[in-house]
Parts: C-alpha cells; sequence; structure tokens
C-alpha cells in the first residue's frame, strides 16, 4: 500500500514539473516574440489585396518624410477586426487603421494585429 502511495506522488510530481517547464517555455516564446518585434501604426488607402496569401497593401504618408509609401501587411489568426468581419470584407479604397508588428529580422515582413475599417460618421477611428 505504501508502495502505490508512493508511486502516485511520484507520478504527480513529475506531471507538475512537466507542466510547469511546458507554461515556462511558452512564455520564454512569448516573450522572445515580443522582443523581436516593433509595433506601429498606420491609417491610409488599401491599394490591393491577396486573398490566398492573407496579405494587403496599404497606402499611407510617411509622417518622417511626409512622402506617401506602401506597406505590405499580412493577416492571421491573431489578427482583431473593428466595423468588419475578416479580410475578405474589405475593399481596395477603404480606410484602414492599423496596429502591426514589425520584425526586424525579416526586412519587410508586417504582421497586423489590429485592423479597423474606417466608417464616415461613425467615430470608429
Amino acid at each position: 500500500m505504501d508502495r502505490c502511495i508512493s508511486i502516485v506522488f511520484s507520478l504527480i510530481a513529475f506531471s507538475s514539473l512537466t507542466i510547469n517547464q511546458a507554461f515556462a517555455q511558452q512564455e520564454v516564446d512569448t516573450i522572445k516574440e515580443l522582443e523581436c518585434s516593433i509595433q506601429e501604426w498606420a491609417l491610409g488607402d488599401v491599394a490591393g489585396l491577396d486573398l490566398e496569401s492573407n496579405r494587403l497593401v496599404l497606402v499611407n504618408i510617411d509622417y518622417d518624410s511626409g512622402e506617401e509609401k506602401e506597406i505590405t501587411i499580412s493577416v492571421d489568426a491573431r489578427t482583431n477586426y473593428k466595423n468588419v468581419i475578416s479580410l475578405q470584407d474589405i475593399k481596395p479604397g477603404d480606410v484602414l487603421a492599423i496596429d502591426y508588428e514589425v520584425n526586424p529580422e525579416a526586412e519587410g515582413e508586417c504582421k497586423a494585429t489590429a485592423l479597423t475599417i474606417a466608417k464616415i460618421g461613425d467615430g470608429s477611428l
């Protein structure tokens, strides 16, 4: 009987340790992801959409240079939408406000974290 109790406690301790290691690794991965990305924001017109690769091209004004520029931004399952359900509901010419992450290790790689389509007169932005 004592041997069974000892085995059960050993299994519980081992399971607890394994679960803690899994959560710790997940936290490390999340921290690395946050450290490797730069948060940006843009407001502009949709110039193009690629629904197959879940990307859109946004034309906006670069506030540092005052010049118009194009940004290609991808969306994924983590992207939050406001005033629109998905990328399929967006059309060229729509005005969007986008919060996105830039990965400094992959030049030009931008992922939308939040996307709001502007609706005239509704105060959405």
